[in-house]
């Protein structure tokens, strides 16, 4: 049992209330980000970052939140994606992948030399 001394009700609720939001951040900076790659139905390739790969893919596909370079490249096909434990990486995964010629990115997506 937490003895309160010298604190009133409302101020206990309020710490408690704080130390509460704290934890939430906590959760919510450590959630997965993904690097995701898409297949665009005219052969080109797309890659980008999310915290939720199935809603991204739907927004690429049936809305305007999708990227501009998809939009006009509808329909999109999901075809890779990774695991990442912070932005940062994926981002870093993404511009890594973006840096290759087609011919090697097909080899990093299909596991096989062309």
């Amino acid at each position: 049992m937490v003895r309160l001394v010298g604190l009133n009700r409302n101020t206990w609720l309020l710490l408690l209330s704080v130390k509460i939001q704290k934890v939430e951040n906590r959760l919510v900076k450590s959630k997965n980000w993904y690097f995701y790659v898409l297949l665009c139905s005219d052969g080109s390739y797309y890659g980008g970052v999310t915290t939720d790969v199935d809603r991204r893919l739907n927004e690429h596909n049936a809305s305007s939140r999708g990227a501009k370079y998809t939009r006009t490249r509808r329909p999109v096909r999901l075809v890779y994606w990774a695991k990442h434990e912070s932005r940062s990486m994926a981002q870093k995964a993404e511009c890594s992948f973006k840096k290759l010629q087609r011919k090697e990115k097909e080899e990093l997506l299909w596991g096989q030399k062309l």
